[in-house]
């Protein structure tokens, strides 16, 4: 089982691509990034080594014999990565809008045969996981917060709508925090029923329960009202 950010197939190639939300600035030194701050980030090619051969023998097990070509994409526009050789696979924000035209250009219109593998590799794709040998928890043995889906810390600061991690610089929306907390939430804890302030505290009440109020009315369906206020998942169609 694999995980995979983002896939574009193309006539003759399928392009994977994993994408960073880091920002700052970084040097890249014996295979990782390290930071102006003296941490260190694994190297980012590490997940696409694995997935790119995955991916190659998953496509030709399908009957197709397009290449598959992996690149890291850093998203984030104030992201400076230096010392930087020239044969890592590595798209910044600024060359995207370029690589795109470009790819347009260089290949044909999709087949029939296109559109089929990639209605078989959509089919593959499991919406619903969960590990069958988590250890035994409970939630008041855990401890509560928001942790970096990058380097997994606790440690951030905010801006009026962004969480930054300090320890490797992953950046999101601070709506995609709290979302992403509930999704784990979730994950742990599926036969619990989700409110308000249940998520308030599961997020170590780092934001005011009207805000994450307004999340989950963007994301779930809620049910009942006041304080028997309840949200359940929008069914996927």
């Amino acid at each position: 089982m694999i995980q995979i950010d983002s896939l574009i197939l193309t006539s003759d190639v399928i392009y994977l691509y994993e994408i960073k939300n880091y920002s700052g600035s970084y040097d890249y030194k014996n295979d990782a990034l390290q930071g102006r701050l003296d941490f260190v980030i694994a190297d980012p090619l590490t997940q696409i080594h694995k997935t790119q051969p995955f991916l190659h023998n998953l496509v030709r097990k399908l009957g197709s014999k397009k290449v598959v070509k992996a690149q890291v994409i850093f998203i984030e526009p104030d992201f400076y990565l230096y010392d930087l050789p020239r044969d890592k696979p590595f798209l910044f924000a600024n060359q995207l809008t370029r690589e795109f035209d470009s790819m347009e250009k260089r290949h044909s219109a999709i087949k029939k045969s296109d559109k089929r593998l990639a209605n078989q590799l959509g089919q593959l794709h499991i919406t619903d996981y969960r590990p069958i040998d988590l250890p035994e928890y409970n939630y008041s043995s855990l401890k509560k917060g928001i942790t970096c889906p990058n380097c997994f810390s606790f440690d951030h600061i905010n801006t009026r709508k962004t969480r930054i991690c300090t320890c490797c610089g992953y950046k999101e929306t601070i709506s995609e925090a709290i979302k992403r907390s509930t999704e784990n939430f979730q994950l742990l804890f599926p036969e619990v029923s989700i409110t308000k302030h249940l998520i308030y505290d599961w997020c170590g009440k780092a934001y005011d329960e009207q805000r994450v109020q307004r999340v989950l009315r963007r994301n779930y369906i809620s049910h009942g009202s006041y304080r028997s206020t309840y949200y359940e998942q929008i069914p996927r169609d």
